[in-house]
């Protein structure tokens, strides 16, 4: 539920709390500025348009360091300046804290709250393509997890519920309102969790949780009533084979209803994720993930769609202060109710060069490729960045 991205390391600011005997709580501000050159901006098909984008990156991440419970917060914006389209100049943030309360030594209860507003990215199908400027959206995400171990077994329950509110948009041609804000929405999860350690490190789990989505108003001029319940239930493995190979397997099923309007399907099929790592040698590490969701559909007739995703990545180190490194994804997106699917391919080679603990520079080439069974949706765009972080 954190924001992701790398826990800045380097220097670090350190504070005492309850004097000698509370431990200490420790701070890791950090600050990235970057360059990147954007081919096609837009994500259109014919037409493109390239400009040339400045990133700021603040961020900092705290932690306790007790010898019982734990506390966090972590805040950040990032916010992207072009060079020649200012109406795609945008200001992402997010702010988040929780914890962790250790009820004995096999027991915890953790809570943690994030805020944050994102836009959404040119050319996704889920957004008004004609929009003046991108489509903001404002986030709010809470989960609260309590976790008992008994022997070789082990029983969690969580909760998790995720607020949406959308801000209503501009029709870059006509000037006139594009509704957004019926897209507004609170979706909660809830799922119960029993694992069974079968040796040292590896365990079996099964694991059910059921879904809960409602839109604040009717959708659309169609008035689509969007509201669905759903549920998944997946058997897994955990794996943890020394230093050489560790993460997580499961595959199950996944069903989600709209019973409210007649006029959407139901959303169901096999679902499957987990994330393995293999340290091939003590340089090279080699990280795969894969996962199959239901996710929302703002278009007409769709009631939602199963996005499939596999990852690829591959990390070596050159030398002591030189990383370079690959990732290769692929996504399908299959819509229920429409004629439509999307493979989004996206390949990433970059080079990570440590000046000091301090600061490293990030070079790298990213490349995207959309094949639609809409094809004014296909795209090709290539991305090439250059970043400074800063661990202050």
């Amino acid at each position: 539920m954190w924001p992701t991205g790398r826990v800045p390391t380097g220097t670090r600011a350190e504070f005492l709390l309850w004097g000698g005997g509370g431990g200490s709580f420790t701070l890791y501000p950090s600050l990235e500025l970057g360059v990147a050159r954007d081919d096609n901006i837009y994500r259109l098909s014919d037409d493109v348009t390239r400009d040339t984008i400045r990133y700021t990156r603040p961020r900092v991440f705290g932690v306790s360091r007790w010898s019982r419970h734990e506390f966090r917060l972590d805040a950040g914006l990032d916010a992207s300046d072009f060079a020649e389209a200012d109406s795609e100049n945008v200001v992402n943030w997010f702010a988040g804290f929780g914890g962790r309360i250790d009820i004995s030594r096999d027991a915890w209860l953790r809570a943690d709250v994030t805020l944050r507003e994102l836009h959404e990215e040119r050319g996704d199908p889920e957004s008004p393509f004609t929009a003046l400027e991108p489509v903001s959206r404002k986030m709010t995400d809470a989960g609260i997890e309590l976790f008992r171990r008994l022997n070789r077994l082990s029983f969690g329950i969580e909760g998790h519920y995720t607020g949406l509110a959308y801000d209503n948009a501009v029709d870059g041609l006509t000037g006139r309102i594009l509704t957004q804000n019926d897209r507004d929405r609170g979706e909660r999860e809830v799922s119960a969790r029993i694992g069974l350690d079968i040796s040292p490190g590896n365990e079996l789990f099964l694991r059910t949780t059921r879904f809960s989505r409602r839109y604040d108003r009717l959708q659309g001029g169609d008035r689509f009533a969007r509201d669905s319940d759903g549920e998944e239930t997946v058997l897994g493995t955990r794996l943890d084979i020394g230093a050489v190979l560790g993460g997580e397997l499961f595959a199950g099923y996944r069903r989600q209803s709209y019973d409210r309007d007649e006029r959407l399907p139901e959303v169901d099929g096999i679902s499957y994720g987990g994330s393995l790592t293999w340290n091939a040698t003590p340089l090279t590490t080699v990280r795969g993930t894969a996962r199959r969701t239901v996710n929302e559909s703002a278009l007409r007739q769709a009631s939602g769609y199963m996005a499939s995703s596999l990852n690829l990545g591959l990390d070596h180190e050159l030398r002591r202060n030189v990383l370079i490194g690959g990732d290769i994804g692929l996504t399908t997106n299959e819509y229920v109710g429409i004629d439509r699917e999307d493979e989004i391919l996206t390949g990433t080679v970059r080079a990570i060069w440590k000046l000091s603990r301090m600061a490293e520079f990030d070079l790298g080439l990213r490349i995207q490729r959309r094949d639609s069974t809409f094809p004014r949706d296909n795209y090709d765009k290539d991305y090439v960045y250059l970043n400074l972080r800063f661990s202050l």
